[in-house]
């Protein structure tokens, strides 16, 4: 099983944003990942805007949309956390650009740090 490493202020917001029954589908779903298995219970998919080996957790809740992302193929052999947020965007279904922007940044530090 590989270890699940959150970044501080992704972990700061799922405590925060996601409520209680989100967070227990969310864990168990890295704890898929980690175990090398994809979740079927949960909508995952690749997020290749921020980079190949970055995924993404959706999860509804009363209405509301949480996404997890976490970096897949990270330093260590490990699964990253890189971030965690409560969907706000009025767009529809795409990930609000400022989220973007920041995963994007996140993602290319981590992969920095690998190397």
């Amino acid at each position: 099983m590989r270890r699940v490493v959150w970044l501080k202020a992704a972990l700061k917001r799922f405590e925060k944003e996601f409520p209680d029954g989100v967070k227990a589908d969310v864990l168990n779903a890295l704890a898929q990942l980690a175990a090398g298995l994809w979740p079927g219970d949960l909508a995952v998919r690749w997020m290749t805007e921020i980079g190949p080996s970055a995924a993404q957790i959706t999860a509804d809740d009363r209405g509301d949309t949480f996404r997890t992302v976490v970096v897949v193929k990270g330093p260590d052999d490990s699964l990253w956390v890189i971030g965690a947020f409560k969907k706000k965007s009025k767009s529809g279904r795409a990930t609000p650009g400022a989220e973007l922007d920041t995963l994007k940044e996140r993602y290319k530090l981590l992969m920095r740090n690998m190397t």
